[in-house]
C-alpha cells in the first residue's frame, strides 16, 4: 500500500502533513495490524487507519506523540475489523445451521420464510451490543459465562445486556407483527 492510494483527493487534507505522519507511522501500523488481525485483513485495515488519520488529522492537538495517536486509531480499526469478522462468522454459522429444505408444502415454506424475515428485521433494528448478546443466548443457546467470555464482558454486564436485549426484542417483534398485519 502506498500513501497515494490513501490520501483522498481533497483540499481539506494537508497532504504534506499527512505524508509526514504516514512516513513516521507506516511501519508501526503495519506491524501492529499484523499482530492484531489475520493476514487477509491487514491491508484493508491499514487503509482504514490512514483514511481515519486523513479525516481527523486536523483534530490532532499534539498533546501526545503522533505515533501514540495513530496507534489509538489502529486499535479501534482492528477492533472494528475483528467485530465485523465475528459478525460474518456468526451469520455463516447460522446459515450453515439451518436445516436443509424438506418436502414441506409451499404454505409452510412461505410461513417459515415470513417468520425468518420478521426475526431478521427485529434483529437488524437492535443495537450491535444487544443483538450480539441476544443471538448468542437465545439463538445459539450459549451459557452466560461463555457469552461473557466471548464478548469480553463482566458477567453482570452480560446479564444486564441480555435483559435489555430480550425486552427490546419483544418490543420490536410486537411492532413488526403489527406492521405485518396492517400491510
Amino acid at each position: 500500500m502506498t500513501k497515494s492510494e490513501i490520501v483522498p483527493e481533497s483540499n481539506l487534507v494537508d497532504v504534506a502533513r499527512f505524508e509526514r505522519v504516514y512516513r513516521e507511522t507506516a511501519a508501526i501500523v503495519q506491524r501492529s495490524l499484523r499482530h492484531l488481525l489475520p493476514a487477509s485483513a491487514v491491508e484493508d485495515a491499514a487503509q482504514d487507519v490512514y483514511l481515519t488519520v486523513a479525516r481527523r488529522l486536523d483534530e490532532f492537538e499534539e498533546r501526545s506523540k503522533i505515533s501514540t495517536w495513530v496507534y489509538g486509531i489502529v486499535l479501534r480499526v482492528a477492533s472494528d475489523h475483528r467485530r465485523s469478522a465475528r459478525r460474518g462468522e456468526r451469520r455463516q454459522a447460522a446459515i450453515a445451521a439451518e436445516p436443509p429444505p424438506s418436502n414441506r408444502s409451499p404454505e409452510s415454506y412461505a410461513e417459515r420464510t415470513s417468520r425468518m424475515r420478521l426475526l431478521h428485521r427485529a434483529l437488524d433494528a437492535m443495537s450491535d451490543e444487544l443483538r450480539e448478546v441476544f443471538v448468542l443466548a437465545e439463538i445459539e443457546q450459549l451459557p452466560g459465562p461463555q457469552i461473557a467470555s466471548l464478548l469480553g464482558l463482566n458477567p453482570n454486564t452480560m446479564h444486564s445486556r441480555l435483559r435489555a436485549a430480550r425486552n427490546e426484542f419483544n418490543v420490536l417483534m410486537r411492532r413488526e407483527r403489527a406492521r405485518a398485519k396492517s400491510c
